[in-house]
């Protein structure tokens, strides 16, 4: 099964670093390897987010099949009114996140 994780951080002086990390160790535990990594650093307060669309592309087309997420509310501009009904979730693809509460 191929697998995604998607990373963003809030500002230019946060990095990614340790989420990525505790994805890195949440699939391995799970028997996973990431094999494609969207990641950006953009405030919550602007909707346009280049990597969440790139990996929405990639879910489409079905590149991969899982996707790790460090914190959940990090895909919150899927829900955003922009976005059409139907495509609020990523389709076929199975999400792993709260990473942050400490579940691996």
């Amino acid at each position: 099964m191929s697998v995604a994780a998607y990373v963003r951080v809030r500002s230019k002086s946060q990095d990614t670093a340790m989420p990525r990390a505790a994805i890195e160790r949440a699939a391995t535990a799970r028997g996973d390897t990431v094999a494609l990594w969207f990641s950006e650093q953009r405030s919550g307060r602007t909707i346009a987010r280049p990597e969440l669309d790139r990996l929405r592309q990639a879910a489409r087309e079905g590149h991969f099949r899982k996707l790790y997420v460090f914190r959940l509310d990090r895909l919150n501009a899927l829900w955003h009114p922009r976005h059409a009904r139907s495509d609020r979730r990523i389709p076929g693809t199975r999400m792993l996140g709260g990473l942050d509460r400490g579940r691996v």
